[in-house]
C-alpha cells in the first residue's frame, strides 16, 4: 500500500444519472496527508503510525519535522539505536531543529550520537544546554556539528568558556540567521572582569549578509566598527558592552527591534544617574552628527538603560522597566518621551508598584490598572495606547 484511499460514490453519467454499477476511489496524495498529519498533536500521530506501513513513514516524516528534545543520555541511546536502522534512513527527516539537554555523555553514546549527526544533512536548527560540560565529554561533537551543511540556527548556553566552546564557535558555517550565546554567569578564560571579547564580531562575518536574529548574554562582541550586518532585524544584549549607538547603527542599519539588559559601555563608568546622563549626552551627540537609525519598532530594558542610548530615531513600541522607586525614573522617563515623538505604545513594568495609583490615569480607557506581572504580586505592569500629547498629559 502505498497510498491512502477512501471509498466514495461513483461520479454521475453523462445523462446525468448516477453509475450504481461501479465503485471508484479517492486517492489522497501525500501532500494532503502531511497537511492532514501536521494538525494533529504528537500522540495522535503516533496513534496514526500504527495503521498501515504507508501512513508510518508520512507520520514519522512529519513527527521528526517537527524537532526533536533529547533530555538524559538513555534518551539519547535510544534514538540513536532507533535512528540508525536500515542503515539510517529516518534521520534526514529530522530537519526542523534538535535540542541537546544533557551534560555528559559516555564515549559509546556519543558516538551513536555523532554517527546520527552525520546522517541529519538537512537539520536547521542546533540547541545545546550545557554545551561547555558535554563537549568536554564528547569533544567529537564540534567537528560533527561544524560539517552540518543547512544549519541555520545555533542556540547555546554554558556555565564556563572552554576551548572546545571557543573552537565550535569559531567553525560556524556561514548561512547563519539566528545566532543565541548565553553564559548566565559573567565568568572569563581567565575568571576575571564583567566580560571578554572573546568572540569578535569578525567571526559573524561569514554570515554577513544572512545572519536576522542576534542574543547574546556576558559574550562582549569586539571591533564593532569593522563590520556591517545588514540582514540583522532584532538584537538582544544581556550584560555585554556595547558601542556607542551611532556605532550600532552602522553596524547593524536595518535593526528593527532592541532588547538591552544590564549593557554598559565602559567597566570602568559607575553605575549611577550622572553616569547615565553623560553616556546620553554623548551618544545623543555622536547619532545627530554621524548618524543613527531612520526608525526603531521597538525598544526594550531597564529606564536607565534606554535612557543611556540616547536614541535621536522615531521608536514605535517603548517597554521600561524599574526596580525601585526613583524620583529619577520619572525625570528619565519625562525626557524619553520628549525625545520620542512618534511613540504610539508605553509599557512599563515596575516592581514595588513604582508607578502607583495616585497618578493621573483616569479618563484615559487605554491606560489599564494595575495587573499582576509574571505571576509576582510584587511586579506589575501597564501599558499605555496613547499619541504623543496624551502621553505627555498622562505623565
Amino acid at each position: 500500500m502505498t497510498q491512502a484511499q477512501l471509498g466514495r460514490p461513483s461520479k454521475a453519467s453523462s445523462t446525468g444519472r448516477r453509475d450504481q454499477t461501479s465503485n471508484h476511489t479517492v486517492v489522497l496524495n501525500h501532500d494532503v496527508l502531511r497537511s492532514i498529519f501536521w494538525l494533529l498533536d504528537n500522540v495522535s500521530l503516533l496513534l496514526v503510525m500504527r495503521t498501515s506501513p504507508a501512513i508510518y513513514w508520512l507520520a514519522l516524516e512529519v513527527l521528526l519535522a517537527r524537532g526533536v528534545t533529547l533530555k538524559s543520555e538513555e534518551a539519547t541511546s535510544s534514538f540513536c539505536a532507533f535512528m540508525s536502522a536500515q542503515d539510517f534512513s529516518r534521520a534526514p527527516l529530522i530537519r526542523k531543529f534538535l535540542e541537546l539537554s544533557f551534560s555528559t555523555l559516555s564515549p559509546t553514546t556519543a558516538q551513536a550520537l555523532c554517527s546520527t549527526l552525520r546522517r541529519t544533512t538537512r537539520l536547521r536548527k542546533i540547541s545545546i544546554r550545557d554545551v561547555d560540560t558535554l563537549f568536554r565529554t564528547a569533544p567529537e561533537l564540534v567537528q560533527v556539528l561544524a560539517e552540518l551543511q543547512y544549519l541555520e540556527e545555533v542556540d547555546v548556553v554554558a556555565q564556563k568558556w572552554t576551548d572546545c566552546v571557543l573552537i565550535f564557535l569559531a567553525t560556524l558555517r556561514s548561512r547563519l540567521t539566528h545566532l543565541n550565546v548565553q553564559f548566565p554567569s559573567s565568568l572569563t578564560p581567565d575568571n576575571c572582569g564583567r566580560s571578554s571579547e572573546i568572540i569578535p564580531i569578525e567571526l559573524l562575518q561569514r554570515s554577513a549578509h544572512t545572519l536576522r536574529h542576534i542574543r547574546i548574554e556576558n559574550v562582549t562582541l569586539s571591533a564593532w566598527a569593522d563590520i556591517v550586518l545588514p540582514q540583522v532585524v532584532h538584537l538582544h544584549a544581556t550584560a555585554v558592552q556595547l558601542p556607542s549607538t551611532d556605532v550600532l547603527a552602522r553596524t547593524l542599519p536595518n535593526l528593527v527591534t532592541l532588547i538591552v539588559e544590564e549593557v554598559y559601555w565602559d567597566p570602568e563608568e559607575p553605575v549611577d544617574v550622572d553616569t547615565a546622563a553623560a553616556r546620553r549626552c554623548q551618544n545623543h551627540y555622536r547619532q545627530e552628527r554621524y548618524g543613527s537609525w531612520p526608525c526603531l519598532e521597538w525598544v526594550t530594558g531597564p529606564v536607565v538603560e534606554v535612557f543611556s542610548l540616547g536614541l535621536v530615531c522615531p521608536v514605535y513600541t517603548l517597554i521600561l522597566e524599574s526596580d525601585r522607586r526613583s524620583d529619577m525614573d520619572w525625570v528619565m522617563l519625562e525626557t524619553l518621551l520628549d525625545f520620542t515623538p512618534s511613540l504610539q505604545e508605553l509599557e512599563l513594568t515596575a516592581i514595588e508598584d513604582l508607578y502607583a495609583l495616585e497618578w493621573p490615569y483616569n479618563g484615559y480607557d487605554a491606560v489599564h490598572d494595575l495587573v499582576e506581572f509574571e505571576g509576582k504580586a510584587a511586579h506589575w505592569e501597564m501599558h499605555v495606547w496613547k499619541t504623543q500629547d496624551r502621553l505627555r498629559e498622562t505623565f
